[in-house]
């Protein structure tokens, strides 16, 4: 309780920031967080009023209520959210803003972007094509017009932005013009040929009406001058058709035993990199680029190769063994351990990654508010705990 009255004096007081507080309490972020909030939801101000100098009283206003604050777990209309991203000048974050604020108690930011992607994933499922070097260059206008002034006259003009991006390298070159007619479209496209360097086998673009008669994927109708733009630079002009975004995907020449084998070594390919991202940042390790690979030997720590390799195939994991790593400050002992986090999320184990310090303030605060033997079956479930800082505090 003394924390939390020197929390409300430093606050209101002194109007100091949560890092600023947890610096000079030497508490952690999450606590002074927690203690604030439990404060702000029993109503307490500093100063606090006579009837909570007892200290019991002061701890029954602020744990009133167990466990995590209540959330408005009822998700958003996904599909409205879909059709809203379609108008011009929305946003998702604009859209989460929204939904907050009929929502004050509803998810973050990210949970909304995540969501909204798998929702998206279910409902149009696609295929990311592979772009061979060379063989694409996609163009069009791209998004709203931007507005250009005369520096002599004032005048306001508004400017059209074509873009052109390689399939493969996603290369990008763009380029304002005050049209969209043909002169502006076919000076877009040669701009966009000497910018990369070279001419690739096809130009797949949006179906402009000054230079695509008819968008037909194989037989299109051109406008002459831009048939005779491509046969002067020898290559194969596509035109998407309306409405049809991903014909600007690379029309390969795979069969359909040859796309399948693509097909499922990419899911199985994005699946185990999906599991392994979901660990890494689930294990929250300090050194988050840490490896088995970069540890450098050469170093005089006594650390023996053969037995560092052999330790990195994990059998003291399955085998429910600890590993403990001593030796002098300064050697690299963290880096190390984290380098053994990342390598047991490889092989597919779950991680966490804790200060003894910010453990012990954790399990001090969740035997006050109840939180206490769920925190411990969180970490019970944790098949690799890396414990940091040994000796630097002790539980109360």
């Amino acid at each position: 309780m003394k924390d939390l009255r020197s929390i409300l004096r430093l606050t209101y007081e002194q109007g100091l920031s949560v890092r600023a507080i947890s610096e000079r309490l030497q508490i952690s972020k999450t606590s002074v967080a927690t203690y604030l909030l439990r404060a702000r939801e029993a109503g307490l101000i500093w100063p606090l009023p006579p009837i909570y100098v007892d200290e019991a009283a002061l701890r029954r206003a602020l744990f009133r209520r167990v466990g995590r604050p209540p959330q408005d777990l009822g998700e958003p209309d996904w599909a409205r959210v879909a059709q809203e991203l379609k108008r011009k000048g929305v946003t998702l974050t604009l859209l989460w803003q929204e939904y907050r604020t009929a929502h004050p108690e509803g998810y973050g930011y990210t949970w909304f972007c995540e969501r909204f992607a798998a929702w998206q994933r279910r409902a149009h499922p696609t295929f990311r094509h592979r772009h061979a070097a060379g063989a694409v260059l996609q163009t069009d206008y791209a998004g709203p017009t931007v507005e250009v002034v005369d520096p002599q006259t004032g005048e306001v003009r508004q400017a059209q932005i074509f873009v052109a991006v390689l399939g493969a390298s996603s290369l990008t070159f763009a380029m304002a013009s005050f049209g969209q007619r043909l002169p502006d479209w076919i000076e877009g496209q040669t701009q966009a040929l000497a910018y990369i360097g070279g001419v690739p086998k096809a130009v797949v673009c949006d179906n402009l009406k000054a230079a695509v008669a008819k968008a037909l994927w194989f037989e299109p109708t051109l406008d002459q001058t831009f048939a005779a733009m491509a046969e002067h630079y020898d290559t194969t002009i596509l035109p998407t058709r309306s409405r049809k975004p991903r014909d600007k995907g690379n029309a390969g020449d795979l069969g359909r035993d040859e796309w399948l084998g693509l097909m499922l070594d990419r899911e199985a390919a994005m699946r185990a990199d999906r599991r392994l991202t979901n660990r890494l940042v689930a294990a929250k390790l300090r050194f988050v680029d840490a490896c088995i690979e970069d540890i450098d030997f050469a170093s005089r720590r006594g650390l023996d190769r053969r037995n560092t390799l052999q330790l990195a195939q994990g059998a003291w994991l399955k085998a429910h063994e600890n590993l403990i790593l001593t030796g002098q400050t300064g050697t690299g002992k963290t880096w190390l351990a984290c380098a053994f986090g990342r390598q047991a999320a490889r092989l597919d184990h779950s991680v966490l990654y804790l200060r003894v310090p910010r453990l012990f303030e954790d399990l001090a605060m969740a035997r006050l508010d109840g939180r206490f033997p769920r925190l411990i079956d969180k970490l019970a479930r944790v098949q690799l705990l890396v414990l940091d800082d040994w000796g630097h505090s002790h539980p109360q």
